[in-house]
């Protein structure tokens, strides 16, 4: 991706998020606080005040922040991930490869989703002289990479997924999703499909789920948010959860056993929340293959893959809340740079959530372009 085209990505990216979070709070204010103040209130876990971007200033350029340091070249940096076989982190490794400067060291090391893996992984970066480790934790609540990694001389940046109270101490900065956020517009679209499906607000739904991370427990609290109402007055029932992992094979089989349970065809199941796009995926895939379309159950996910536009576009998924993998990278590695440079950085500087724009058949040609993937 070139920088022309990528500085052209976050401008239309931050036009579509500062219409959708001020649209967003203005219809939260007044029910239980603002938007901000509930996802507070929901990862009471992580008590570090965040900064939660809606639409920053055109004129943030990392690469122009980056380049006007004094800082030497020769900083090597290591991009630990969790898996590359979900393309949101490939994109977000495409981000990282744009805003490393040129005379740097990069590589990527992906861990497999396995937390073992990655503390090891970690540790063997930090002794190897990696001075900024970008990481995506695999667990909220697993802090031992992050602790080796800083204890062995690396500064990190965590990307996606920040950690429990405890963890933050070894960390310099993070830049993750409004995830709450995410999962309340997934919510509010639910509510509005129903209405358009039977004429008021009624009906069914499932959830797939893994609480034990809070970047998947924050969407789904949003989008139970955002129903709560109907769901306390009866009008809306969670038919079903269970927990398991974001990829297509889990929620596939996730689907196929929810169909063997609920009738589909007459309201017995009007929608599935799902905490991912590759799960949603899978269960979009369920359905389908049954002979059902989004009509008939609702799916909801979160990132904004190139996969799911292609599925919202063929009528198989209902919607997605898009993600900006490429400038969470963008903004990570700017901390990181600055920190190794000596700038001093407020909190609210370092630590970052940027909003999210909510995806359907009435806008996805729009975004077909301008997606993470680019």
């Amino acid at each position: 991706m070139t920088k022309k085209l990528f500085a052209l990505l976050i401008v239309v990216a931050m036009l579509s998020m500062a219409f959708v979070g001020c649209a967003n709070n203005a219809a939260t204010e007044g029910e239980g606080g603002s938007l901000q103040e509930q996802n507070a209130a929901n990862q009471g876990e992580n008590t570090l005040e965040e900064t939660i971007i809606e639409g920053e200033a055109d004129t943030y350029d990392a690469h122009e922040i980056i380049d006007a340091l004094d800082l030497e070249e020769g900083v090597k940096i290591a991009f630990v991930v969790k898996t590359l076989t979900n393309p949101f982190f490939v994109a977000m490794e495409e981000g990282v490869k744009e805003y490393t400067r040129e005379g740097d060291t990069y590589v990527t090391l992906q861990c497999d989703n396995e937390a073992a893996k990655m503390l090891t992984v970690a540790e063997d970066a930090a002794n190897g002289g990696y001075d900024i480790i970008l990481m995506t934790p695999i667990n909220s609540s697993d802090i031992a990479p992050i602790q080796a990694a800083h204890e062995n001389g690396s500064l990190v940046v965590l990307l996606d997924t920040t950690v429990i109270d405890e963890g933050l101490q070894y960390v310099t900065g993070t830049v993750c999703t409004d995830n709450y956020s995410a999962g309340y517009m997934c919510g509010e679209a639910f509510l509005k499909d129903l209405e358009e499906k039977y004429g008021e607000i009624k009906g069914t739904c499932a959830i797939y789920e893994n609480p034990q991370g809070l970047v998947t427990k924050a969407r789904i609290d949003g989008f139970e948010a955002a129903i709560a109402e109907y769901v306390e007055s009866g009008a809306i029932e969670v038919v079903y959860r269970e927990v398991g992992k974001g990829q297509v094979d889990t929620g596939l089989t996730f689907m196929e056993t929810i169909m063997q349970r609920f009738d589909v065809t007459n309201g017995g199941l009007d929608g599935v929340m799902s905490m991912n796009d590759p799960s949603a995926q899978g269960c979009a895939n369920a359905l389908a293959s049954a002979g059902y379309d989004k009509e008939q159950c609702f799916v909801y996910g979160v990132d904004g893959s190139n996969e799911s536009l292609d599925y919202i576009e063929q009528g198989i998924q209902t919607g997605t809340s898009l993600q900006f993998p490429g400038m969470m990278a963008a903004r990570g590695l700017a901390i990181a740079y600055q920190t190794l440079a000596g700038v001093e950085l407020s909190d609210e500087e370092k630590f970052l959530e940027i909003s999210t724009s909510y995806i359907d058949e009435t806008n996805c040609k729009d975004y077909r372009d301008f997606s993470y993937i680019g």
